[in-house]
């Protein structure tokens, strides 16, 4: 399951993938004619891209603010005395049709029905892998503090550094921002301690408008690792590895850990220099 949040300017895009193997039960059953669903979604003159790498699935909208509301019924339900399961369901019958959640605990059960909309084509953000310019991976827990930081100091706009090996003692990171008092700037020193992936091989210096940072912050506080990338042309990726979570076999004889992961793709402001 993919979603997609879009900031509405073009500035931000965030993409959460679950996996069907962290699900309990997962069923999935296309339409027949869902590929002229997708192309109906197009402009009028474009045309899908049909080649092996594309796999039969259904799009549609969701109010997001409605979303939320449901899914924090959930989260702070009151605990019920015992050692019952809770058990949320999720269905979506046909196009066009609501989306249910439910949620059972015991021997109660609560179900919301949310209206779906059309879910006309947009541009996703790409950033390209294969041209990746720098890339650090830290602890989650130890950015989550420094960019709360970053984001109460800021105003506008964040700065990103990256330096190699070559240029600094060992190479490191830095966020800076300013606002009408001064600047704030963090560095990340590239050690083992600090680090567990770091590839920069000329310097990188891009900006990125602050409020991208602030949609992060939420994906942040959850997830185990961070990874962040810059490409070669300035876009940069975010992805936040959620913990793991262990699910056993049908038949109880083996365990198997798995995770999703969220992703944030963010256009720079100005270009490299």
């Amino acid at each position: 399951m993919e979603f997609m949040v879009d900031s509405g300017d073009q500035v931000c895009q965030a993409h959460g993938y679950l996996y069907s193997s962290l699900f309990d039960q997962y069923e999935f059953h296309p339409p027949e004619n869902w590929l002229q669903f997708e192309q109906r979604r197009l402009p009028h003159d474009a045309t899908l891209d049909t080649d092996e790498t594309l796999q039969p699935c259904v799009t549609f909208d969701i109010h997001l603010e409605s979303l939320f509301k449901v899914l924090q019924v959930f989260l702070f339900r009151k605990k019920s005395p015992g050692n019952e399961d809770t058990v949320m369901i999720m269905d979506f019958p046909h196009l066009g049709g609501p989306m249910g959640l439910r949620m059972s605990h015991g021997t109660w059960d609560m179900s919301f029905h949310l209206r779906t909309y059309d879910a006309p084509f947009k541009h996703e953000m790409d950033f390209d892998s294969a041209h990746t310019a720098a890339q650090v991976i830290v602890d989650s827990q130890q950015l989550c503090p420094l960019l709360n930081e970053i984001y109460k100091n800021g105003e506008k706009a964040m700065r990103m550094e990256f330096y190699p090996a070559a240029s600094r003692a060992q190479g490191d990171f830095l966020f800076c921002t300013e606002n009408s008092h001064g600047t704030t700037e963090i560095v990340f020193p590239n050690k083992d301690a600090v680090t567990e992936k770091y590839m920069c091989d000329e310097p990188v210096v891009q900006s990125y408008a602050l409020k991208g940072i602030e949609h992060m912050l939420a994906a942040l506080t959850v997830s185990d690792k961070t990874s962040i990338r810059i490409d070669e042309v300035g876009m940069l990726s975010v992805q936040f590895k959620l913990p793991l979570v262990c699910r056993q076999d049908v038949d109880a004889s083996q365990f198997h850990w798995h995770h999703g992961f969220i992703e944030f793709l963010c256009c720079p402001l100005v270009a490299s220099t």
